[in-house]
């Protein structure tokens, strides 16, 4: 059974697919009970169940471990370590927006020769693989630096992501 560690986020996304109905269980903690999809906010660590019923009517029952306590197994806050900015809506982009809420971010990305080619400090906000006078940067390694705090703690990652074209 898998364990999601919610300490970088205020909730955590929960997801089952392939059914027609979901049942969600306990309540307690979760944006709602039923749907594919719901938000799981427990004040501790808690243990949910999903039922799945598909439109034969046969029914399929997993868990997850929602953790509210910080993991270093598997490790939060990972990098990609590549991305295709091809506009067909799949790792179009270079980011970290799913790391959650931080109260802290500086995120910046170079090309081969130290130039920065990219910065935010807004973690919605991702490299989409152009230089900031739009032009195309070419396919390639590029190195970042993150430094950012969160309900977690402090982050700080560096390494490198390849831009593929």
């Amino acid at each position: 059974m898998p364990t999601i560690a919610a300490c970088a986020t205020d909730s955590t996304l929960l997801q089952a697919s392939g059914a027609l109905s979901y049942n969600w269980s306990p309540a307690q903690g979760l944006s709602s009970t039923d749907g594919p999809q719901v938000w799981a906010a427990p004040a501790a660590d808690r243990w949910y169940t999903v039922v799945a019923t598909g439109s034969n009517g046969c029914t399929a029952i997993d868990s997850v471990r929602v953790s509210t306590q910080i993991s270093t197994r598997p490790p939060l806050y990972l990098v990609p370590n590549a991305f295709t900015p091809n506009a067909d809506g799949i790792n179009d982009c270079f980011g970290i927006r799913h790391w959650g809420r931080l109260s802290r971010l500086q995120f910046r990305i170079f090309d081969r020769w130290g130039q920065m080619v990219f910065q935010t400090s807004n973690a919605d906000n991702c490299w989409n693989g152009r230089y900031s006078n739009g032009e195309p940067a070419p396919s390639g390694t590029y190195s970042f630096a993150i430094d950012a705090s969160s309900n977690c703690g402090s982050i700080r990652r560096k390494g490198v992501v390849r831009l593929i074209r």
